[in-house]
């Protein structure tokens, strides 16, 4: 934020600023609460989207899961299916194959 310079006056209690400055900085710091939450917001969709993803790579909350434990999305013969760390590093490969640059193909 912008510095306001204070202000005294002969006879008057305390300091003071110019109401310039005193709008221009509420519109600073208003503008940053913009910000604050837009980035709340979307802090909060990303918990989100990773609560999901925890339960859907771990539903049980076990670290001790089996192929025939696991809950399938889609279509699995044998050999497809994949969870906890395979199902890690099946989502990082693949979303490093959309974006080479090391972008992981997200926002």
């Amino acid at each position: 934020m912008s510095e306001v310079k204070r202000h005294t006056f002969k006879g008057a209690a305390g300091e003071y600023v110019y109401a310039n400055d005193f709008d221009r900085v509420t519109a600073e710091r208003d503008a940053l609460q913009v910000l604050l939450t837009a980035a709340d917001e979307r802090a909060d969709e990303l918990e989100r989207d990773a609560a999901r993803y925890r339960w859907l790579r771990d539903p049980d909350n076990r670290d001790d899961l089996e192929p025939e434990d696991i809950l399938v999305v889609g279509i699995a013969e044998g050999e497809d299916i994949v969870w906890l760390e395979q199902m890690d590093q099946a989502i990082d490969a693949n979303l490093e194959s959309l974006n080479p640059a090391g972008g992981g193909g997200h926002d």
